[in-house]
């Protein structure tokens, strides 16, 4: 079966189906309504598009460009169509992400057409702005014949997308039982809802609907094992131009949430394995996740809230464009010009997926080896935030209008290096390199690099390390060898750097707990944040035994941004044999990106406050060693205890209770206008309860 609907024709607007004991177990199934389908075909639910002038926060109407007045007439009233602007996925001339992946999108219904000014109206207002600036990756074909996808823009400059009569419908499934195999089922209407279903695999995932909810629903085994036993095709993909998405009551064992979709998520009383991404607006009550990766794989979260939930690993998903993935290079800093606070790079690399304006960015080491790390949960400070994004110089280069005063540089270096033919390679770079520094390479225009060398690829000088030198794909690994030689202008980056996109602005934790040893920091030193960054805010209570080894705790403390202010209150000296002093490190950066890491040592055989802040350090007692500090702290804490072997021989009388809590400043303000354009009320509007009562059920 290719499809199934509760509606017998296209002309039904409302469907109930009860399937209580049915089971399907075809190879692909799609639960939609009649004439309704991402097909290229004439059902297609895209029926008409076209580019839009300039729209604004509150317009109640849209008027097409001259390129796409010609599909004026093919929309009618009384039809939905979807908002759009900022493509985030399509390459340059070409459609590689379909339904089309903007930052921005909504739903609204057309209420008049004037076909001699071309002006569409709708409810309800806009509560986006929409600019014909935009840069457009893949532009489409307007007034191409009706329902081929493969004629439709992909955004970016404002757009509007004409949805089919079929797409126009409430359907609801309850009792459903399916088993099929397929990877990805596709599932749109208006208005969807499964309630007490159960999916043996991935089909039930949404996608190009305005409203989806899932309530009492079952997707897998009903065990929620580790990720190593998450049978192939058990997620539940939260697809594109999904406005609202609510699961209630529901099981799964992987829900994920790859791109700036939904729009807002509810998610209550729910057991998720693994939670991947959260959408744009997003708030999780009274369920228990296993590990919670926040953030989305392309585009911009902005708000995410969790309450009276178990969660037991957060920390960031990876994204799309982060180190190691295809498209990572792009993030490199050498791979961007710079002036006046605009980055610059040819618009033929396409869609830059954290190019957001309003987006907060960090820099990183591109090298997941690089001292003090590269990861997720590390960076390095020289936080800004993107302005505006548009086409510029003739419309051969994407923009990004930012708040840097500077580029990164750091530990950064460049030269024109030329990689030689031989078993193994060399790259003749003047001066050479200590041996397992991490270098990458780009290209001018027509030059070529020797097969085995991946454009953006991080790679590592083999000893020795004069020049000319060999590489390798790892540390310490063998070196590669070239068939052939480069040709062309080719610049050597040394120990690169990356622009990182912070994964949550705006989190809020109110009576969570989890898991107290997670590696990315943990949901409890977490609780009681409202609207502010992850990882600027920690507090915990150390007490009791330590672990098994009794050396040192195992929970990780991660922290980003400027010191605030550190406390550390011994409640309860340590009262046993020997001394007992606790020490935390954190990775961290002067303002040109030197290391400089915050080192914290506290006497616990003394009770009392300490109190360090970027000006002074108070209260030190004993072999204490506090400072003040004003560096950028970048990642996750090491921490250990000295002053004991093993167990100590001390009884839990014995042991000190002490409290540490930590709060930085990332540079990140609570809410800000779209592009700097001064609509500040209306923007704000996105963060208020509104949101919520607006798809409330």
């Amino acid at each position: 079966m290719g499809s199934f609907s509760c509606l017998a024709s296209g002309g039904q607007k409302r469907g109930l189906c009860l399937a209580y004991g049915a089971v399907f177990d075809t190879t692909f199934i799609a639960f939609t309504s009649p004439g309704a389908s991402y097909g290229a075909n004439a059902n297609s639910i895209y029926n008409v598009w076209g580019y839009i002038n300039t729209a604004h926060t509150g317009d109640s109407s849209v008027t097409l460009t001259a390129g796409s007045a010609v599909n004026a007439p093919n929309f009618y009233v009384g039809q939905w169509m979807a908002v759009m602007a900022l493509d985030l996925q399509n390459a340059f001339g070409a459609q590689t992400s379909w339904p089309n992946n903007n930052q921005y999108f909504e739903y609204v219904q057309i209420t008049a057409i004037d076909t001699v000014t071309k002006t569409i109206s709708f409810n309800p207002r806009l509560r986006n702005h929409y600019p014909s600036t935009l840069p457009t990756f893949f532009g489409g074909t307007p007034g191409s014949s009706l329902g081929n996808p493969g004629q439709v823009g992909g955004g970016g400059a404002a757009m509007v997308l004409g949805y089919s009569f079929g797409w126009d419908a409430e359907l609801v499934y309850k009792g459903l039982h399916v088993t099929d195999q397929n990877t990805q089922t596709l599932n749109v209407s208006r208005s969807l809802t499964f309630q007490d279903c159960v999916f043996d695999v991935q089909s039930g995932s949404p996608g190009a609907t305005m409203i989806f909810r899932a309530k009492n629903c079952l997707w897998g085994d009903g065990t929620l094992s580790g990720s190593s036993g998450i049978a192939a095709g058990s997620v539940v993909e939260v697809d594109k131009l999904l406005e609202h998405v609510e699961f209630e009551d529901c099981q799964m064992q992987s829900l994920s949430c790859p791109s700036p979709s939904p729009y807002i998520m509810t998610i209550r009383n729910c057991r998720i394995n693994t939670m991947y991404g959260s959408g744009q607006i997003a708030q999780i009550q009274d369920s228990y996740i296993n590990q919670l990766y926040v953030g989305s794989a392309l585009g911009a979260p902005s708000r995410l809230v969790l309450i009276n939930s178990r969660i037991d690993t957060i920390g960031p998903w990876s994204r799309l464009d982060d180190p190691g993935q295809v498209a990572g290079y792009t993030n490199a800093v050498a791979y961007w010009t710079f002036s006046n606070g605009t980055l610059k790079q040819p618009i033929t690399r396409g869609a830059v997926s954290w190019a957001v304006p309003g987006r907060f960015m960090y820099v990183n080491h591109l090298d997941p080896h690089a001292p003090n790390g590269g990861g997720a949960q590390d960076n390095m400070g020289s936080m800004f935030k993107i302005l505006d994004v548009y086409v510029s110089d003739g419309g051969t280069n994407l923009a990004i209008d930012t708040t840097l005063a500077a580029m990164p540089v750091g530990p950064q270096t460049t030269a024109t290096v030329t990689l030689n033919s031989g078993t193994p390679g060399t790259v003749t770079w003047a001066g050479g390199l200590a041996a397992n520094t991490a270098v990458m390479f780009l290209t001018a225009a027509g030059a070529t690099l020797p097969a085995a060398i991946t454009l953006g690829t991080v790679y590592y000088v083999v000893t020795p390390g004069t020049s000319p030198f060999s590489v390798s794909t790892t540390p310490g690994g063998g070196a590669i060898n070239f068939a052939s030689s480069s040709t062309g202008t080719i610049t050597g980056v040394a120990n690169p750097l990356h622009f990182q996109p912070h994964p949550c602005p705006n989190l809020t934790v109110r009576g969570c707990i989890g898991d107290y040893s997670g590696s990315s920091g943990t949901i409890a030193e977490m609780n009681g944040i409202t609207e502010q960054p992850l990882y600027s805010y920690a507090s915990r209570t150390f007490g009791g035994f330590l672990d098994a080894l009794g050396s040192s705790y195992t929970v990780a403390l991660v922290l980003h941004g400027n010191l605030i202010q550190l406390t550390v209150n011994v409640i309860k000296a340590y009262t046993g044999a020997g001394g007992y002093t606790y020490t935390w490190v954190w990775p961290g950066y002067t303002s040109a990106l030197a290391v400089s890491n915050f080192t914290v040592v506290i006497d616990c055989t003394l009770t009392g406050v300490r109190t360090i802040t970027p000006t002074a350090a108070t209260g030190s007692q004993g072999v204490d060693v506090i400072a003040a500090y004003t560096g950028w702290i970048g990642g996750v804490q090491n921490s250990s205890l000295s002053g004991r072997t093993g167990g100590g021989g001390a009884t839990l009388s014995q042991l000190p209770v002490f409290e540490l809590t930590v709060t930085t400043d990332q540079g990140v303000a609570r809410f800000g206008s779209w592009m700097g354009s001064g609509n500040q009320q209306a923007h704000e509007s996105l963060f208020g309860d509104a949101v919520w009562q607006q798809y409330a059920p």
